[in-house]
């Protein structure tokens, strides 16, 4: 319970640092852009993905992953590991 609660806080935080004070930094990201357009719903879609990929033993945060991700959404790798990370913290912090 506590591991979710520190994850869920310091998803909150990242978010709320970009939104406040890194937003001219990541204005051109499109992934940060998608986060904010539909959050919720991309952190829920995202961990269906990430269950799946959990219940074969592989790691949402591997290398190989993200950047699956990355090319599968047609961003960045860091923009992929960011959308990695809030979904985890935001909707799924059993997966790993």
């Amino acid at each position: 319970m506590r591991i979710q609660s520190y994850r869920k806080a310091a998803v909150l935080f990242f978010a709320t640092a970009l939104t406040l004070g890194a937003r001219p930094i990541f204005a051109e990201s499109p992934a940060l852009k998608e986060v904010m357009r539909n959050g919720k719903q991309l952190a829920n879609e995202l961990c269906i993905e990430f269950r799946i990929l959990n219940a074969s033993g592989i790691s949402v945060h591997s290398e190989s992953e993200v950047s699956k991700l990355a090319k599968r959404r047609g961003i960045s790798v860091e923009d992929a590991r960011l959308i990695t990370t809030y979904a985890n913290g935001l909707t799924c912090s059993e997966v790993f």
